[in-house]
């Protein structure tokens, strides 16, 4: 069991709804081994080149779905609106080498709001499943390690994973 690696994301910084770019270029970067921008993942998902412009239009920073945007890059094997087993995450990661991008689901008055999120990495410590989470919306680097059923449930994040994206 294992984390991926040189496997990273450029935070969503002063982009509110840019958490599913994110996502997106972490996993191009990491499976193209290639830099990425977050602007250059938007322009590319819009096909709008006035997404690259500064300051981002507003028409650009928009919320969207991670299935279609890595459906656009060439980077998705399946979509999955479930969340995964820990063996399932095991099999992606460690046997084959890939990241798998979630959506945990946060309710709200105006429906459920999505947020993408990118996992690395599962392991067991002291006999507990725990995955290494990459989440654009934190601080410190977006980086954390928690424990596979908080994830599941909601527990640490404040909402459940609800979507799984297998990347190719």
């Amino acid at each position: 069991m294992g984390i991926l690696s040189g496997l990273s994301i450029i935070p969503q910084g002063d982009h509110d709804h840019w958490c599913w770019a994110s996502v997106t270029q972490g996993i191009c970067q990491f499976l193209e081994k290639r830099p990425y921008s977050l602007e250059a993942v938007v322009v590319k998902v819009f096909d709008d080149t006035s997404c690259a412009e500064q300051p981002t239009p507003a028409l650009c920073d928009i919320a969207w779905s991670l299935n279609r945007a890595l459906t656009k890059v060439g980077h998705l094997t399946a979509s999955l609106n479930r969340t995964m087993t820990f063996q399932e995450l095991q099999n992606q990661i460690d046997t084959l080498e890939k990241p798998v991008a979630i959506e945990i689901t946060f309710p709200s008055a105006f429906g459920d709001l999505p947020h993408a999120c990118l996992i690395k990495g599962c392991l067991v410590v002291e006999g507990n499943q725990e995955v290494v989470l990459l989440d654009p919306s934190k601080a410190v680097n977006g980086e954390s390690q928690l424990s596979f059923s908080d994830l599941t449930s909601g527990a640490t994040l404040g909402a459940p994973w609800t979507d799984s994206y297998i990347t190719t």
